[in-house]
């Protein structure tokens, strides 16, 4: 299984688990936040045309959590988009193996079977700390795989990485709410 359906990911749950609820409450919040923010502060009219002006102007650069919350809602064309992410992809590089393996979920939530998603998997899960392997795991758990690691071993380092407080921090001792969320996801069967 490949995560080339992340678009469906509200109706078929097969990339993050989650309950319909929260699915639903994503889509909510993900549709509000953008005609709320975005869509006022551009000229732009309408979701898609936000999508294939502004936001694909700036892939890469930012954005790319709207981009993952908008695949799940599922009737938005991100091809310009893809084709921004992959032209920004291809001039830069990239040196953060978490913001590598954060551009390939992004690729893969806007079905884009591009070679960057497997390079990305194959030489960054675990090259940069606890990030690089919860994104790294979210892949692995989900249909791709890694030449260099699996998903169990993934697993182990992650909960290697907990705190004494039983959360996840990205730096100092104490956990952090986002880290553990976003572990505690990654590690949900």
């Amino acid at each position: 299984m490949t995560f080339g359906s992340f678009s469906a990911c509200a109706q078929s749950e097969t990339v993050f688990p989650t309950s319909q609820v929260s699915v639903r409450l994503l889509q909510r919040i993900s549709l509000h936040t953008v005609k709320k923010t975005a869509l006022s502060q551009t000229e732009s009219s309408s979701v898609q045309e936000w999508i294939d002006g502004k936001l694909s102007e700036n892939a890469g650069m930012s954005g790319e959590w709207y981009v993952f919350g908008l695949s799940r809602y599922g009737e938005y064309d991100f091809s310009a988009y893809n084709a921004a992410l992959n032209e920004y992809l291809s001039e830069k590089e990239v040196r953060s193996a978490s913001s590598r393996l954060k551009f390939a979920i992004v690729l893969a939530c806007t079905e884009s079977g591009n070679s960057y998603i497997q390079t990305a998997l194959d030489s960054s899960v675990g090259g940069q700390g606890v990030m690089s392997f919860i994104y790294g795991l979210h892949m692995l758990g989900n249909g791709y795989s890694s030449g260099t690691t699996t998903a169990e071993e993934t697993v182990k380092s992650l909960l290697g990485l907990r705190k004494n407080d039983g959360g996840w921090a990205v730096t100092g001792d104490t956990a952090e709410t986002d880290a553990t969320a976003m572990a505690v996801q990654a590690l949900a069967p």
